[in-house]
């Protein structure tokens, strides 16, 4: 490791101590001495030692000896870094990486052979110092690089290695200068948050696209100088110097980043005397170029002539001066800096800010003169808007005053002046409107240029006032239009109306003078020419008929008049009043015309009515008197026919009668109406009409008595004539029910069945119509001939409606016995061929071959089940039904019963052929075999039947049907023969078989059940037992890796995994295999020695394998404890080598405080070392030898360390005991008021209780850490005092000290306090809401209140309700177990006992009533189930029937 180490006079400061800001103003090379070490790679080092005389060095060379192995060397990286930075990026091992310089074997042997020459060895080093010196300013110029963009959010760093370690600020510092948003930095003190951020950062470089490689968090971590020098070198490449870009003015080429910054200084600083930028080195060394820089963009600030191209300082100082204070540029560099030791890096980096300040500038007053011109237009176009809104402002006010001119209609009455009106108008249109019409075209072309200067000038539409837009005008111009329109047709059609009324007017004078002379004729006429004499009557009819004639057309003709006089009224026809008047006239005149011509057409027509009545009143009467004799005879007729005769006729004469009435009441209607107008012989027309109605009258009482008799006669003999029909349908039912009893025929219950239907529906309505015969006999009974006859059929025909009845109900019972017994039959042989059917599945003995097809069976197998158990309804049916039969009182020997014959018969059936070889159900078949198809019905098996004549079952996945061919077997069939029955006895021994039947197949249907879930388990087994052997074989082949002596990290986490992963995966299932095998056994596996041979056999192998992960894991924790050892002295000596370099440099009294607070760590490493050499000697005695070297020579170098350590610490004590002492109290003072003050002040609320106790646990460590520090102050203070015991002032320092100490133990015992009772209590409430969310799962499933509405759902319910209640028993020991942790935080009276007492009891009562729901729950499912049983299967109990 290179390092750079001073030693200043005495009493001067240094970078630890409070002056340290004061002296940054010091010469370069007395800031360049305070510089914390850079790091420079692992393998050697150059230590650099200041002697008190300022420019004078001692150059002395330390070698370190690598511990292990070299990693292999890495890859080139890429030209760019090389050249950009100047660094180069190894990997120094898998994860971390270090800067170091690129060293091979001959540079090391070159190396070790310049030690021999001193010359060389000279100028190789002074190489290196001139290296460190300008990483030295480096740094400060990015320090203050980086400030000039924190200081912009009040940030700042003082040590850009150190302050950018954690990754906060150099996120800040990212996101200022990026203007964009990195996530949240963890502000944690551990590493891995560090690193964290640290990632953050590099991973958003390289979203922008910024290539680096070879470096990690762990380097900017670490303090890699070089590394963390190149990182911010690349982002100010990326970020300031990258975007400048210039063309070049004879290649026309465009330079870009460094080329281009350089090209833009050579350009502003031409012709500047003493000035030539050809470089950023040596060119800028006169500070001329700066103030050329400044002095070409600003000249006022700078008098370049006055400057002196020897003074480079004073130059330097000027430019920067006025940069910093006048144009604002951070002061990057320091004069003494770019005199002695020009850094290009450092120069780009300040001139690029003199780049983007003066281009920022340029643009800027480009943009002044642009606003002057803008301004200008800006003026002129609000004049353009202010003409535009106002010219659109007076044609909206003339349009909208002349659209309300145009929509007026209060037009004259008057055709002249209508005519004057449309003068008017045209004269509007020719000459005031054109004139607005150009105004608004050029309003539009207004607008148009307002627009299109706005929109060169790159500034948005010009938007009109709300209402004055475009739009607007065109609306309200679209509006005139039509207002002039509509104005146009009001005038045209004002001006056709008055035309047409005057029109009208003149045609009703017309009209009115003709209608006005016919009228004045036609009273002329009526008034003298009329007469009533009896002799003028039909003279005078005649004259009336002609005029009537006549004035019955002219009534439309007045109507019409009246009409045209109310049409020119109603349009407000000006000369209204006279058209009124003169139609008033002549409408009175034609009322009077027909007045008068009504009164002589009445005379008239009263003379010539009184002959028509007298006329009619004649002839009707005569009609009367003919009908009379008709309605007076006595014949009523024999029988029905005759009666039914008569009854037509006299409705022919009740006709011709109720014909006379009418015509009677129209005479007596017009009889009376002349009586009332007191007509001429009025009082004879009333006499005749008095007379003819008495006469009808008395007719009409005649013909209303004969149709009662008759009506009479009638119902009768239709009384007798219904009662004969009756009885005849009776006897003849009764006979069909007699003879259908006597035969009892089972073979035609049905065809019975349904005649009997018949004859109910048949009795159901003779039964209606014999009650109606019944009623009307006995209302016939008053009136009939003969009472007791009518009485006698009545009695005769209930007697036999009484017999017909009884006989029905016999063969209704006989009926419904006989239907049981043929249903029964018929559900008996389709059970047992359902039976027949299922046996062969259910006892087949193909288990399948592996575990798909095994578990496929048992799927078509359940399914089977299924079945078998939804028949079980059907069994029982049977059952109650053959019951039933057995206690009738039936005669089965009386009838003959159906039963079902085969027969056999030829059929025509498919060929199908075996796809595969099939064993199985008694049925064995060959690939390609053909077969004949019985029966394909059943989806999954088909019934097929083989050449030798074997019939069975096969899969029908395992055949297919030869397409277009079949083959002819013989078949039997059934058909129904009808056979005696042998009596009950054959019923209940038929059932008895269907059920044997029926729980044989059963049972063979639950061991195959039980024979395939076994072969599913073993298959399953089996699998398991491969995949864990599979798994031991790879196990065992890593275990059988040998242990590496080097990279034991990488080795252990590879062991660790595979530990891991026996004991999760390896471990599981073994625990699955064995418990698999186990249950096999237990149920008595028929496999069950092969199962257990194949236990044993796994749990040999896991047994192996452990024996061999012990044996691996001893050998790794071997290397690994040599492996620490080796490290452990190595890192040892290097630390010891070190402190003798700085005890040979004469450290300062800092340095050999902290040598002497180091020693008592070393004292405790070297007894670690001790021991762990004394355990591996034990268990590795080959290696005791070189153990014992390597303590020897670490004793060895301890001693002569201590010796050399304690007489420099003596030397210095004796001199400045004092100030050493003042010194590292007030350094541990002042950590621990501060640690004491930032555990009291800690926010509590900021962490969770869990994060803010770990937090506080690793402070403990870094107080821990602190007790060297302390011993230390101690030690030194007692040795003083003995010394000289009247230092009272060192005596109060460890009294502080001390107290200080007891103060911070005590706060950091108090706040642990705190937290861990926050920690116990948020743990608890976790817990206690855990086991609420469980509570409240287990209330949620017993609120279910399904009971299942069979016993197959009630069981399922109990099994799912026994999980349930095992669950709640296994939390048990969680509930003892949290309700123990309060009891122990309520003995440890915690802050909080009374809430954490109460929320205990409130968990536990709730988990109490869960309890109590469950059994509740518990009892009613058992009640569901016994009610369910009970209801499913009521006769199974009685009889004692047992279902299996």
């Amino acid at each position: 490791m290179y390092r750079i180490t001073t030693t200043s006079p005495k009493g001067s400061p240094n970078r630890y101590t409070p002056q340290y800001q004061q002296q940054q103003q010091q010469s370069p090379q007395q800031q360049f001495q305070q510089q914390p070490p850079i790091v420079d790679g692992p393998a050697r080092g150059i230590q650099l030692t200041q002697n008190h005389s300022p420019r004078t060095y001692q150059y002395q060379h330390s070698q370190q000896q690598s511990s292990g192995a070299a990693p292999p060397p890495p890859s080139r990286p890429p030209a760019h870094l090389e050249s950009q930075n100047g660094y180069r990026f190894t990997p120094a091992s898998a994860t971390n990486y270090t800067a170091s310089p690129v060293v091979n074997r001959e540079q090391q042997q070159q190396e070790d052979e310049d030690l021999e020459d001193g010359t060389a060895y000279y100028e190789k080093n002074r190489i290196k110092l001139l290296q460190d010196e300008r990483v030295y300013i480096q740094k400060k110029t990015f320090t203050k690089w980086c400030n000039s963009y924190l200081n912009k959010a009040r940030l700042e760093i003082h040590d850009l290695f150190k302050d950018f370690g954690d990754g906060i600020l150099l996120m800040k510092f990212l996101e200022i200068i990026s203007g964009e948003k990195l996530p949240k930095p963890n502000r944690g003190r551990m590493r891995v948050q560090k690193v964290e951020n640290l990632n953050y950062c590099l991973e958003f470089l390289r979203r922008k696209k910024i290539q680096f490689e070879n470096i990690g968090a762990e380097d900017i971590l670490d303090e890699n100088e070089r590394l963390i020098l190149g990182l911010i070198w690349t982002i100010i490449l990326r970020f300031t110097i990258e975007n400048i870009e210039i063309e070049g003015q004879e290649s026309g080429e465009r330079k870009h980043a460094k080329d281009a910054l350089l090209l833009w200084c050579q350009r502003k600083t031409a012709g500047y005397p003493n000035v030539k930028v050809e470089n950023f080195t040596s060119s800028w060394r006169s500070g001329l170029a700066f103030n050329a820089l400044i002095h070409a963009h600003r000249p006022e600030l700078i008098n370049f002539d006055h400057l002196n191209p020897n003074d480079s300082l004073s130059n330097l100082n000027n430019a920067f001066d006025v940069a910093e204070n006048q144009l604002e540029i951070a002061r990057l560099l320091d004069a003494e800096d770019v005199v002695h030791h020009p850094d290009d890096k450092s120069i780009i980096t300040y001139v690029s800010l003199y780049y983007h300040y003066f281009a920022k500038q340029k643009t800027e007053m480009t943009g002044a003169r642009r606003v002057a011109k803008v301004v200008g237009n800006l003026m002129h176009h609000e004049q353009m808007e202010h003409d535009f809104e106002q010219i659109s402002t007076d044609i909206l006010l003339w349009i909208r005053q002349t659209i309300k001119q145009l929509n007026d209609r209060r037009f004259p009455n008057s055709l002249r002046e209508m005519r004057e009106q449309l003068v008017q108008f045209n004269n509007y249109r020719k000459t005031e409107k054109p004139p607005k019409y150009k105004e608004k075209g050029d309003l539009e072309a207004l607008f148009f240029d307002i627009q299109t200067q706005r929109k060169a000038m790159g500034r948005p539409a010009y938007a009109p006032p709300e209402g004055l837009l475009i739009h607007d005008i065109e609306s309200a111009w679209s509006k005139l239009d039509k207002a002039e329109n509509e104005r146009q047709l009001a005038l045209i059609a004002e001006i056709q109306r008055q035309e047409k009324l005057q029109l009208k007017a003149e045609l009703f004078f017309r009209k009115a003078d003709v209608r006005d002379a016919w009228l004045k004729e036609m009273l002329n006429v009526l008034n003298d020419k009329f007469s009533e004499a009896p002799k003028d009557v039909e003279a005078s009819a005649k004259l009336l008929r002609n005029i009537s004639t006549q004035a019955g057309p002219k009534t439309e003709r007045f109507a019409a008049l009246s009409a045209l006089s109310n049409e020119l009224q109603n349009e407000n026809y000006h000369d209204s009043d006279v058209v009124r008047q003169r139609e008033r006239e002549i409408i009175e005149r034609w009322n009077a015309f027909l007045t008068l011509l009504k009164q002589r057409e009445g005379s008239l027509i009263s003379l010539k009515d009184y002959g028509d009545l007298m006329r009619d009143i004649g002839a009707l009467r005569e009609e009367l008197q003919t009908l009379e004799p008709l309605m007076r005879t006595r014949d009523l007729g024999k029988h029905i026919l005759a009666v039914e005769d008569y009854l037509q006729k006299h409705e022919l004469h009740e006709s011709a009668i109720n014909a006379n009435g009418e015509w009677l009441k129209n005479v007596k209607k017009q009889s009376l109406e002349y009586i009332r107008n007191k007509g001429a012989h009025y009082d004879i027309l009333q006499r005749e009409l008095d007379g003819v109605s008495r006469q009808y009258d008395n007719l009409v009482g005649l013909c209303r008595d004969r149709r009662l008799a008759l009506q009479r006669a009638k119902d009768y003999f239709l009384f007798v004539q219904n009662y004969e029909e009756e009885l005849n349908w009776l006897t003849e039912k009764h006979d069909f029910c007699l003879m259908l009893l006597n035969t009892r025929d089972l073979s035609n219950v049905t065809q019975i069945s349904r005649l009997y239907k018949v004859l109910e529906s048949e009795m159901a309505a003779h039964w209606k119509r014999s009650k109606e015969i019944i009623s009307n006999g006995e209302r016939l009974m008053p009136t009939a001939p003969s009472k007791e006859d009518v009485q006698l059929r009545i009695a005769n025909l209930q007697s036999r409606w009484d017999q017909l009845r009884k006989v029905s109900h016999s063969l209704s019972e006989w009926l419904q016995e006989a239907e049981q017994a043929c249903q029964y039959f018929q559900d008996a042989n389709d059970a047992e061929s359902w039976i027949k059917e299922k046996m062969p599945l259910a006892r087949s003995d193909d288990y399948g071959r592996d575990l798909g097809t095994a578990e496929s069976l048992l799927s078509r197998h359940t399914r089977l089940e299924g079945e078998i158990k939804a028949y079980r309804t059907d069994i029982t049916r049977l059952d109650e039904l053959a019951t039933q039969l057995a206690e009738m009182q039936f005669s089965f020997d009386q009838s003959p019963q159906v039963v079902h014959e085969r027969i056999t018969e030829e059929v025509i059936v498919p060929k199908v052929q075996a796809l595969y070889g099939y064993k199985g159900d008694h049925m064995k078949i060959e690939k390609n075999e053909i077969m004949a198809l019985l029966d394909e019905s059943n989806k999954e098996w088909w019934r097929v039947l083989l050449q030798d004549g074997t019939e069975g079952y096969v899969p029908a996945n395992y055949c297919q049907i030869v397409p277009n061919e079949t083959v002819a077997v013989t078949q039997q069939s059934t058909t129904k023969v009808s056979k005696h029955q042998e009596g009950r006895v054959v019923i209940l021994e038929r059932q008895e078989a269907i059920r044997e039947n029926y729980a044989e197949l059963k049972r063979h249907a639950d061991i195959r059940h039980q024979l395939l879930n076994d072969t599913i388990k073993l298959f399953k087994f089996y699998g398991e037992c491969d995949d864990f052997e599979s798994w031991a074989k790879e196990i065992r082949s890593l275990l059988q890796e040998e242990v590496p002596t080097e990279h034991t990290e990488a080795f252990r986490r590879k062991f660790d995994r595979l530990e891991n992963d026996m004991q999760s995966s390896g471990g599981t299932q073994l625990k699955r295999i064995n418990d698999m095998a186990d249950e096999l056994v237990s149920e008595g596996h028929s496999k069950q020695d092969n199962i257990r041979a194949r236990q044993d056999k796994i749990n040999k192998v896991w047994t192996d394998l452990q024996r061999l992960m012990r044996n691996k894991a001893e050998a790794l924790e071997t290397a690994e404890r040599l492996a620490e050892f080796n490290e452990n002295c190595d890192s040892t000596r290097a630390w010891m080598n070190e402190k003798f370099d700085l005890l040979q440099k004469t450290p300062g009294l800092s340095g050999l405080q902290a040598l002497e607070m180091d020693l008592k760590p070393l004292e405790d490493k070297m007894q670690h070392l001790k021991e762990l050499g004394k355990q591996i000697k034990k268990d590795h005695p080959e290696s005791a030898d070189k153990i014992d070297r390597m303590l020897s020579e670490l004793e060895k170098l301890h001693r002569d360390l201590m010796a050399q350590a304690k007489h420099k610490i003596n030397e210095a004590e004796q001199s400045q005991g004092t100030v050493m002492f003042d010194r590292a109290a007030k350094n541990l003072l002042e950590w621990l008021h501060r640690t004491t003050h930032a555990i009291i002040n800690e926010p509590a609320n900021a962490l969770s209780a869990e994060d803010l106790l770990q937090s506080h646990v690793q402070l403990r460590d870094e107080i821990a850490a602190k007790d060297y520090e302390i011993a230390y102050v101690d030690d030194l203070g007692k040795r003083l005092l003995r010394k000289n015991p009247g230092l009272t002032q060192v005596h109060d320092k460890l009294r502080e000290v001390a107290a200080s100490k007891k103060a911070l133990e005590e706060a950091w015992n108090s706040r642990y306090h705190e937290y861990q009772q926050l920690f116990d209590l948020q743990t608890f409430n976790r817990e206690a809401d855990r086991i609420d969310a469980l509570t409240k799962g287990h209330e949620a499933y017993l609120d279910i209140g399904n009971l299942g509405n069979s016993v197959e759902q009630v069981e399922n319910l109990l099994k799912g309700h026994a999980d349930f209640e095992s669950k709640l028993s296994a939390q048990e020991d969680r509930l003892k177990a949290f309700s123990d942790t309060a009891d122990k935080l309520i003995g440890a009276e915690h802050h909080h006992s009374e809430y954490i007492n109460n929320r205990r009891n409130e968990v536990l009562e709730r988990r109490r009533a869960v309890f109590v729901n469950a059994a509740r729950r518990r009892a009613q499912l058992d009640e569901a189930l016994i009610y369910q049983q009970f209801q499913n299967c009521p006769r199974s109990f009685i009889h004692g029937w047992n279902w299996t």
